[in-house]
């Protein structure tokens, strides 16, 4: 009679472990959350390094986003398609023409309150521009002004290579983090 007893207290502890370790159980769903949430952020860091170029003054990299989900255990890593300005950036480039006026050459034209816009976007507000350069701008649909032709941006693919390269990696390090909790959670 000993022996079933404590067969079945085991068991019983046994059950409640597992119902502990549950994602259905809020306390556990909670830091699985908190876990795959800071390692998405790791992973958007390090996509947002890639994002960075040579003269970015303005930040575009700051328009790469992590979430979380909040249902389903998950997350993604994509560029901020913001619907409002986030703030206005006081940083102006030199123009040639305001260096030397004399000069051939240069943009003579001013700005348009339009573009004035655009200039002021600070960072979050910069989506648009690793966009351009993700996808590039095809000879299909030529950009233009009234004033002629604005080129072409040759489609670079950046965030694909970098974003997937960063999901793997992080899908590694959360298997072998969220095996160390179970583990610890199972031996106490």
């Amino acid at each position: 009679m000993a022996k079933t007893e404590i067969h079945f207290e085991i068991l019983e502890n046994q059950r409640k472990l597992l119902e502990a370790l549950a994602t259905v159980n809020p306390k556990t769903h909670e830091e699985l959350r908190k876990v795959i949430g800071a390692e998405l952020r790791k992973a958007r860091n390090e996509v947002a390094k890639s994002a960075k170029f040579k003269s970015d003054p303005r930040e575009a990299s700051r328009a790469v986003r992590r979430s979380v989900y909040d249902k389903i255990l998950g997350g993604n890593v994509n560029i901020l398609n913001s619907r409002r300005a986030h703030g206005v950036t006081s940083y102006v480039p030199v123009r040639k023409l305001d260096a030397n006026p004399k000069q051939r050459g240069g943009n003579r034209v001013k700005r348009s309150p339009k573009t004035q816009r655009y200039m002021d976007y600070e960072g979050r507000d910069r989506g648009f521009i690793l966009r351009f350069v993700n996808s590039g701008t095809y000879k299909a649909n030529p950009r233009s002004t009234r004033l002629g032709n604005r080129g072409t941006i040759t489609p670079r693919n950046w965030f694909t290579n970098a974003g997937q390269q960063q999901m793997q990696a992080l899908t590694q390090r959360l298997s072998r983090i969220i095996d160390e909790e179970f583990k610890k959670l199972i031996t106490q």
